[in-house]
């Protein structure tokens, strides 16, 4: 077996291997292989020169956020961030110093999963310590009442000395009392901030920084919460999938920048137009996903074909160089529930690709992509 290079030589010869045409360009959007190293100092040696690698690869400034985002990707301590990087690698083939920066900017305000793990530990040990109390108070008050019991039976008519003992207990009763009510009362409070805290980690995990919708995890809570009060409800329900047409093209002339600009216009188009008749939310790249709770398939292609019809009579310009972007299209795939949702955002997504095989610009049912 051949012994592995050491860090620095190493990443010599791959910046020698660049240079040669022959380089596969896929090499730069796959993650690194798995340390090569017996020992922590080498690894960390491998994982440093890794990612000197991965910034001379997509030509990226060095810099502390630079840095961060690509150690969180390549050690894939931030999922969320691990598929935006996939994403954007599928798009557009390579990562640019905006996209980067808007990342470490996103990052600075997320809640990452280690910190959901942290304060779900610290409500689970405040619940167990709400338990002690409360079965610590349960133990005090048993052990009271048969003192009390035992002092009854010796008491007679005059027996100050056991009136006194009956007192004294009532007062460190008491006072245990008080005791444990001001451990309790601190403990609500203490379980109350980390269920704030809780739920303020949802919201962010659920957010998609960029548009400000729901993210795909968001959006796949909801689509389960609908699911399971289905017999409740009598009305159908839909589900749809909308991609923007072209986009890499616009991407690729116009930058990401502009590209991030079309994202969150189609994101506020659907949102404001759609209303309260359906949950939008970002799926992932340039595709939407809509919830339709209460519609059937015939309403909800109206108003989808209505937000279709809206965008597509829009011309823009980017604002950055003044040249004319045109005309801004989407391409929808609509399916109605019929028992398992999963399948029919599976039924979603074939009807997408219909529409997009048959022209773009257009909402296409299943019942059409499937007849």
């Amino acid at each position: 077996m051949t012994p592995a290079l050491p860090a620095q030589p190493r990443l010599r010869s791959r910046l020698s291997a660049w240079l040669s045409p022959a380089y596969p360009s896929e090499m730069a959007l796959a993650p690194p292989p798995a340390a090569r190293t017996d020992t922590a100092g080498s690894a960390e040696a491998a994982l440093y020169a890794e990612i000197g690698e991965f910034l001379f690869t997509h030509h990226l400034p060095l810099g502390a956020d630079t840095f961060g985002v690509v150690l969180d990707y390549l050690r894939g301590d931030d999922p969320a961030l691990v598929a935006a990087i996939r994403d954007r690698l599928r798009g557009a083939g390579r990562l640019d110093a905006a996209f980067v920066r808007w990342l470490a900017e996103s990052r600075s305000g997320a809640v990452r999963p280690a910190m959901v793990a942290q304060m779900a530990d610290g409500l689970s040990m405040q619940l167990a310590r709400c338990l002690q109390l409360l079965g610590q108070s349960c133990t005090s008050a048993q052990d009271y009442g048969s003192a009390l019991d035992l002092e009854a039976q010796r008491m007679t008519g005059s027996d100050e000395d056991t009136i006194g003992r009956l007192i004294e207990l009532t007062v460190q009763a008491v006072a245990t009392s008080r005791q444990m009510a001001e451990q309790l009362d601190e403990t609500r409070r203490e379980t109350s901030q980390l269920r704030d805290n809780l739920d303020r980690a949802r919201r962010v995990a659920e957010q998609d920084h960029l548009t400000g919708l729901i993210n795909r995890r968001g959006f796949d809570a909801r689509l389960r919460a609908r699911a399971e009060a289905e017999a409740a409800h009598d009305p159908p329900w839909c589900v749809a999938l909308c991609d923007i047409d072209n986009f890499k093209a616009i991407n690729d002339r116009h930058g990401h920048d502009a590209g991030d600009r079309v994202l969150k216009l189609v994101a506020r188009a659907l949102k404001t137009d759609l209303g309260k008749a359906a949950v939008v939310g970002r799926h992932g790249g340039e595709e939407f996903a809509c919830l339709f709770p209460d519609s059937s398939a015939e309403a909800a292609f109206a108003n989808l074909d209505a937000v279709r019809e809206s965008i597509a009579a829009r011309s823009l310009v980017n604002r950055d160089t003044g040249e004319q972007i045109g005309a801004l299209t989407i391409s929808i795939g609509l399916a109605e529930v019929r028992g398992d949702p999963i399948q029919a955002m599976r039924d979603a997504d074939t009807a997408l690709y219909h529409a997009k095989r048959t022209g773009k610009n257009r909402v296409v049912t299943t019942t059409l992509a499937m007849g």
